[in-house]
C-alpha cells in the first residue's frame, strides 16, 4: 500500500540522469580538450598538473560512463531480473552461466 504513492516518482530520474551525464560528459571534453591540454603544451611548469588534470577527468568519465550503463541495463532488464552468484558468492551475468 505505501509503494502506490512513489508510483509517479519512479520514471522522474530518467530526465535528470540524462541531463548530469550530458553535462558533465561535455564539460569534461571541453576541458580535457581546452583548458587542460593547453596546461600541457604552455609547457610553463603546469604540464605534469595538466596531464594529471586529464587522467583525473578521463576516469570521472569512465566512472559515469559505468554508473549510466549499469542503470540503463538494469532498466532494460526489468524488476524481476536477478544477478546469479557462485557458490563462493561471486556474481555472473545471468543463470546460464552457472549451469
Amino acid at each position: 500500500m505505501m509503494a502506490i504513492h512513489y508510483v509517479p516518482l519512479a520514471p522522474s530520474p530518467w530526465p535528470l540522469l540524462i541531463f548530469v551525464a550530458t553535462t558533465t560528459s561535455t564539460t569534461g571534453y571541453y576541458e580535457i580538450t581546452g583548458k587542460f591540454w593547453n596546461m600541457v603544451k604552455a609547457d610553463q611548469g603546469e604540464v605534469i598538473r595538466g596531464w594529471l588534470n586529464i587522467g583525473l577527468t578521463l576516469m570521472l568519465l569512465v566512472c559515469a560512463t559505468v554508473i549510466l550503463g549499469t542503470a540503463v541495463l538494469r532498466w532494460i532488464s526489468g524488476p524481476g531480473a536477478r544477478v546469479a552468484q557462485l557458490k563462493d558468492g561471486a556474481a555472473v551475468g545471468s543463470v546460464a552461466e552457472i549451469e
